[in-house]
């Protein structure tokens, strides 16, 4: 969006913290939690997906935080007490179809991008996390969507869901650190964004109910299909 206007496009946002009180000593620098910024961990190769690559240089605001951005698509930013926050816009990004004009008129969330988003963040919070002095042993995170409502009166729905609000933050969610926090967490925002919009527990997808975890096979399986058909689409037009 253009600078000193604010924002009004749908959007969801992400945001994680440490429970407990840490330093970044090398968020100001060139090393260290720096290039995790710039790339991100993914699921899949980089920008292929649903990802937090923004291909931006990364910015520093000293004393405060440092960010990077794609546009509005997507904004991240590091702050010095440990809190990383993604922005990522439905128009272009997050909606389907992906162009501005498509999506206005018929504004849908594109349901495997967002659970890959959603995963993306939380690999990507993991990583930074081994940057932090100490690593913490706790964190927090938090969730939601603003301006739902377009202004042509339509409203952003997620399959056959439309939203009942124009803006919602979703309970935060404690999580202690282990090798599978990143499929516990992605669990937790995915099942409470899909039961805000609607959807019967038993329909949400990509999730592992009775191990409150992402189907991380799951969803790469239907990432691997949706790869195959764009290829093979690509071929065909060649």
């Amino acid at each position: 969006m253009p600078a000193g206007r604010a924002r009004t496009d749908p959007r969801l946002y992400l945001t994680a913290a440490p429970l407990e009180p840490v330093e970044i000593p090398t968020l100001f620098e060139q090393e260290g939690v720096v290039p995790v910024l710039a790339e991100p961990p993914t699921l899949r190769a980089p920008t292929v997906g649903w990802d937090l690559w923004t291909l931006d240089s990364p910015r520093f605001f000293a004393g405060r935080k440092t960010s990077l951005a794609n546009g509005y698509r997507k904004r991240v930013a590091l702050y010095t007490g440990g809190t990383l926050s993604f922005v990522a816009s439905c128009i272009e990004f997050l909606g389907w179809p992906r162009t501005a004009v498509q999506f206005v008129a018929e504004p849908v969330l594109n349901g495997p991008g967002l659970v890959e988003a959603v995963y993306n963040f939380a690999l990507t919070y993991g990583a930074v996390r081994e940057h932090m002095s100490p690593p913490p042993a706790r964190s927090r995170v938090w969730s939601g969507f603003r301006d739902l409502f377009l202004a042509s009166e339509a409203r952003v729905r997620l399959g056959d869901h439309v939203a009942t609000e124009p803006s919602h933050d979703f309970p935060p969610r404690d999580f202690e650190a282990s090798d599978d926090v990143a499929a516990r967490v992605s669990y937790e925002v995915v099942v409470q964004v899909f039961e805000w919009f609607g959807f019967p527990r038993e329909s949400i997808p990509f999730v592992d109910h009775e191990r409150a975890r992402l189907d991380l096979d799951a969803l790469r399986t239907h990432l691997a299909g949706t790869d195959l058909l764009a290829a093979s689409t690509a071929s065909a037009q060649a």
